[in-house]
């Protein structure tokens, strides 16, 4: 039996390092807030694993199955990512072509392969020893732990962190293996995927990210590329000039550059200080001399705009990567302060004021514009970061923030919510707009004097004036023109009455808060027909979010439904099965993936936070579930309820309290909070096992997986309009209602 409980562990870690990988080459391949749906993937392929148990008795009872299992998923890890990264599935072409949606339902099924082979060797045992399923789910659950940390290796192999998983697959089947020939075997598959050409583990990249549109001019290359936990950098040598808002009034010839790009998007010029420099937007801040700046994700050319004028910089970045490859190739980073954390956690930490703070443009154009950015969360634009920037400013200080141009707008007006919610005075705030950018300037006391410096500057540039306080119509659409002043007719209707605009605007602009941070995200379903109608039938903004999440649902449905339905003809339907595991499946999810995206604005990186709240998660509760038969099951629900109360209560409280601490201290704290309650998390999915009959518990695994499928998405869902405390409550609910199932049987 020791075996078995091996070859459950290694299994477990393989499948959890191959869906956090799968995570960061989404990252690399799309975008990363799709990385989402491997969650969903991983879980619809264990619960296949426990329809197909019940369709098919003759797996189960086949005393091979788990060492067959365990192979199959080494082989399968390294076919389905080959052939999955071989198929169309571009984003924007889902917008404007609706039949390529079943693209999404491939990727899901040819995906989910690996983790349905690993549904079996996990399942089988714990369906043949079910008064066993505390100490195989604990193994099961704390080999899952191991894996997340795994992810760390990342740096080291790359994607290549595919064919790590694949092998770890195959030591689990040699814990599985009873006889010789079946480690031969396990030898054998050991050796043809080591010895495959390393090109298999290649990623192929949207063709609209950065990267590649660069690759796509004539000599272009790239020079550099480098991979750690978190994010792929490469250096590219490209005759593409990037000046984002550059004035047309400029007509000499930009510097040769260099680009960075971060996970094949967002590139960032390496520019050195030129001339240039001051038909930039962002030079509107430094017309009056200000010495002590701040950027924070700072992109290359915001840098050399503050080395230009003489600022002493201080730049915030999360990623050292970024700056450590920069450094390689561009003497942009020398004589400047880097601090190497998110900004929130930084300003948290310190009581300096600074004469500027810049939030750099650090997204694409082209994501931003049809969207792709809306599942994205983001706690550099919410009420309680802007209050926390305006709090750092001089007297004399402002807060320079420069977003691309949207037509129809729709981060602007979010923006002017923002500013209204901070209560920042009318007076304090100029907006302009270049023919591709919009500029917000944001003052800690009245411009005054320095208008006239600024209307001076934008109107030598061929820049529009957007609001000024106390602006008249004639002074707005002068240099790049629209049919009419829209973007000042929306701001000046926003400082009049807000709320109503807001009600009526088609798009959701009102302010995002920590507890609701998607900023990116302005799809509102009311405003379905009415947005359809003004885009002509065009698909772009409804891919914003919501749309996108309902069309993954429906799809995660049907998928479940089947999965649900088909083992029928050949069981009979328990209620207490299906309710039950049900409930906790998915209150087990509400409560994980709202707890992820939580810890993203107290870690400063959204895998830092994958692979902390999971590890936690995780190994805590299989620790509960080791020890589950010495715990009443009553006592069990009560300390779940309660712990996750207090999270519910006091997490937001307790996030911003330590918000600038030390990263390594700020790790310690979040395993001590999550450990108690992912302890009793762990408790009732084994206590349910034991009293479900033995042919009971591949359709007990299968409900409990599809569940977990649904409610992957739909904690999203439900965060993207009502924010992450109502997804913790949903989760309480569904644990509630699990509680009160459970009293049933005796």
């Amino acid at each position: 039996m020791r075996s078995t409980y091996c070859g459950i562990f290694f299994i477990s870690v393989a499948a959890l390092l191959l869906e956090i990988s799968l995570t960061r080459i989404f990252s690399v391949s799309r975008w990363y807030h799709f990385a989402f749906m491997v969650v969903s993937i991983a879980l619809l392929g264990f619960a296949a694993s426990g329809s197909f148990l019940n369709l098919f008795p003759r797996i189960q009872k086949n005393q091979y199955s788990p060492f067959v299992s365990s192979l199959l998923f080494s082989v399968s890890v390294v076919i389905s990512f080959y052939v999955s990264d071989k198929i169309e599935m571009d984003p924007y072409k889902v917008m404007v072509e609706p039949h390529l949606l079943g693209s999404i339902a491939v990727y899901y099924l040819l995906l989910s392969l690996p983790f349905l082979f690993a549904g079996f060797a996990i399942s089988i045992p714990l369906a043949r020893k079910p008064k066993n399923a505390g100490i195989l789910y604990g193994f099961n659950l704390a080999g899952s732990a191991a894996g997340c940390l795994l992810i760390f290796s990342f740096s080291v192999f790359g994607s290549k962190i595919i064919l790590f998983s694949s092998l770890l697959g195959v030591l689990s089947s040699l814990f599985f293996a009873f006889q010789w020939k079946h480690r031969l075997i396990s030898f054998c598959v050991l050796v043809i995927l080591l010895i495959l050409p390393a090109n298999i583990y290649d990623i192929t990249m949207s063709p609209y990210k950065a990267l590649p549109l660069a690759l796509n001019y004539p000599e272009a290359e790239i020079v550099h590329t480098e991979w750690n936990t978190i994010s792929r950098v490469d250096i590219v040598k490209s005759p593409v000039r990037h000046a984002p808002g550059l004035s047309l009034k400029f007509f000499e010839g930009l510097p040769s550059q260099l680009g960075l790009t971060v996970d094949g998007d967002n590139i960032s010029s390496l520019s050195e200080p030129g001339l240039f420099i001051e038909y930039l937007p962002t030079a509107a801040a430094y017309l009056h001399e200000r010495k002590e700046v701040l950027i924070i994700n700072p992109q290359g050319l915001d840098v050399a705009t503050a080395q230009y004028f003489g600022a002493t910089t201080t730049v915030t970045e999360g990623n050292p990567l970024t700056i450590e490859s920069a450094q390689k190739f561009s003497r942009v980073y020398e004589n400047i302060e880097i601090q190497f954390q998110d900004g929130r956690s930084f300003l948290a930490s310190t009581n300096k004021k600074y004469d500027v703070i810049q939030i750099s443009l650090s997204e694409s154009l082209f994501a931003s514009s049809v969207g792709l950015y809306g599942f994205n969360e983001s706690y550099l634009f919410t009420k309680e970061a802007f209050e926390q920037y305006y709090s750092h400013l001089t007297d004399d200080g402002v807060l320079v923030i420069t977003r691309w141009l949207l037509v129809p707008p729709r981060e602007l007006p979010r923006l002017v919510s923002l500013i209204i919610e901070t209560e920042i005075p009318q007076d304090h705030i100029i907006i302009f707009r270049t023919y591709s950018t919009t500029t917000i300037l944001l003052k800690k006391t009245p411009f005054g004097n320095e208008i006239a410096d600024i209307e001076a500057f934008l109107k030598d540039r061929g820049f529009d004036l957007v609001w000024v306080s106390g602006i008249q119509k004639d002074q707005v659409n002068i240099y790049n023109q629209f049919d009419e002043p829209y973007f000042y007719q929306l701001v000046t209707s926003q400082f009049f009455n807000n709320v109503q605009v807001e009600k009526e605007y088609l798009f959701a602009i009102e302010p995002p808060t920590d507890d609701k941070p998607f900023f990116f995200n302005f799809f509102q379903w009311r405003k379905f027909q009415q947005i359809y109608q003004s885009l002509r039938g065009k698909w772009q903004p409804l891919f914003e979010g919501g749309f996108m999440a309902v069309l993954i649902l429906i799809q995660a449905l049907l998928v479940s439904l089947l999965l649900i339905v088909a083992p029928l003809k050949r069981l009979s339907l328990e209620r207490f099965t299906l309710w039950y595991f049900m409930l906790i499946g998915l209150a087990f999810m509400f409560v994980e993936i709202s707890l992820i995206q939580q810890f993203i604005l107290f870690l400063g990186q959204p895998t830092y936070s994958v692979t902390l709240v999971l590890f936690s998660v995780l190994l805590f509760s299989g620790m509960g579930s080791y020890s589950s038969q010495k715990i009443f099951w009553k006592k069990g629900f009560f300390f779940l309820g309660l712990f996750l109360f207090f999270l519910i209560v006091g997490l937001p409280f307790l996030i911003h309290s330590w918000l600038g601490l030390d990263l390594h201290l700020k790790i310690v704290i979040g395993v001590a909070v999550l450990a108690p309650l992912s302890f009793f998390m762990g408790i009732p999915f084994p206590t349910g096992i034991a009293v479900v009959g033995e042919k009971q518990v591949p359709y007990a695994w299968c409900v409990n997986g599809c569940s977990s499928v649904c409610g992957s998405v739909l904690s999203v869902m439900v965060a993207l309009s009502f924010g992450f405390r109502v997804v913790l409550g949903l989760g309480l609910l569904c644990y509630g209602m699990a509680f009160l199932v459970r009293t049933r049987i005796q």
